[in-house]
């Protein structure tokens, strides 16, 4: 029985030989969406590797030869199933999280296949994509956003693709602005009651269930203490992340511990490269660090981990702090992002608010200072200066005012 025929746009399987020099050499037939054959090789030191490089290469090969019938007759479908193999290339390095590429594939499903799907590439347009987003903004705002950025990067990859010639549709499409929000960042009085709530929940017998661990409570205290996220305290490391040796004790965010997408895990990438951060320890979070160093009997390489060594999820604490929120009839409001809030708008108001920014792991202030730090409403007291200004205007150089604020007459 002979292989089966090549479909245009498609490829067949990588051949793979090792040669004298231990190096490996794929090759690999294509065919073009006109119905042209075609072949390329790569190389590289690993099997892995030049399945990787023929993998980027083929897309390019596969439209380098396109006439503007073959690509007018692509339909979205086509597009995205393009852009998912290409996007699935980055995963194993990294480039993209699997967290990441699952929402997409969430959002292509849900929202943009059932619009777009058997529409051709070439005759989706602005106002088209317009409509769409105005429509899912008008129920939900962020999850249009969210949609009309994810379809800009799929039609980015037509335009390179040459799928569609000129500008992008849908990044001529302008967003709505986003309505400022009341930023929730909990206060000293808030965060006591907070942390009471917890320990209350902790010491109640009556309550079902095995005793609860320390998790959620040095979690609470953790994110304080350095404004992390709760991925990113749960990804800390002994001996790789956490350094409390030298005059300054830091930890360095290296990474997280991610759900979405798959198992749970330790993927070596924060959430955005401006994120790799090394925060100082105050006193109380490097005692905390001590006490799990001496409890870690199972060693685990993680700060926070189950009985069996493995790390604890975001879940994990969620699921706590659920418990304790029932528990006790405190709001929803009170979160783990909440407390990075707190630690946001306490810096911003000593130390500025780029200061806050880079403990946060924020590339700009613009993001702290609109989602994080919580305006102060009480203005600085410039009354001195303010009365000095009208004591100028007011009296003239030769005079100035008695305590009564009238022109002391021993001066006329």
């Amino acid at each position: 029985m002979g292989r089966p025929e090549m479909t245009p746009g498609s490829w067949g399987q990588i051949r793979i030989k090792q040669t004298s020099d231990g190096k490996f050499v794929g090759r690999v037939s294509f065919r073009t969406y006109e119905g042209r054959r075609g072949e390329t090789t790569a190389q590289a030191t690993t099997k892995v590797g030049v399945e990787r490089k023929l993998k980027l290469k083929l897309p390019a090969l596969i439209a380098a030869s396109h006439s503007p019938a073959a690509a007018s007759s692509v339909t979205f479908s086509t597009l995205a199933t393009e852009w998912i193999a290409f996007e699935e290339l980055k995963i194993p390095d990294h480039l993209k999280a699997r967290g990441t590429h699952a929402e997409h594939l969430r959002i292509l499903r849900r929202h943009l296949l059932p619009a777009f799907g058997d529409t051709y590439v070439s005759d989706i347009t602005a106002p088209m994509v317009f409509h769409h987003y105005t429509k899912l903004a008008a129920d939900h705002a962020p999850l249009a956003r969210n949609v009309k950025a994810l379809l800009t990067q799929i039609l980015a990859h037509a335009v390179n693709l040459g799928y569609i010639t000129g500008q992008n549709p849908a990044a001529s499409v302008r967003s709505l602005r986003r309505p400022r929000r009341t930023i929730f960042a909990p206060e000293v009085d808030e965060l006591r009651t907070l942390r009471e709530a917890t320990l209350a929940y902790m010491n109640d017998d009556s309550r079902p269930g095995p005793a609860p661990s320390m998790l959620l409570l040095d979690c609470i205290d953790l994110i304080l203490a350095t404004g992390e996220r709760i991925s990113e305290v749960l990804g800390l490391r002994f001996g790789k992340d956490i350094h409390l040796e030298g005059d300054v004790p830091y930890c360095t965010v290296n990474g997280a511990i991610k759900e979405k997408g798959g198992p749970k895990r330790w993927e070596p990438f924060p959430k955005t490269e401006a994120g790799r951060r090394e925060l100082p320890l105050p006193d109380y979070a490097v005692a905390i660090i001590l006490r799990r160093t001496i409890e870690n009997r199972t060693g685990s390489e993680f700060l926070f981990h189950t009985r069996t060594g493995a790390p604890n999820g975001p879940q994990d604490v969620h699921r706590a702090l659920r418990q304790v929120r029932k528990h006790s009839g405190l709001p929803d409001t009170f979160v783990p992002h909440a407390l990075r809030k707190t630690v946001a708008t306490q810096v911003a108001r000593t130390l500025g608010l780029d200061a806050a920014a880079m403990i946060l792991g924020h590339s700009k202030s613009r993001v702290t200072e609109q989602s994080y730090a919580k305006r102060d409403l009480r203005a600085p007291d410039a009354r001195d200066l303010l009365q000095t200004q009208m004591n100028a205007i007011a009296y003239p150089a030769n005079t100035s005012p008695d305590a009564s604020g009238e022109p002391d007459p021993s001066n006329e």
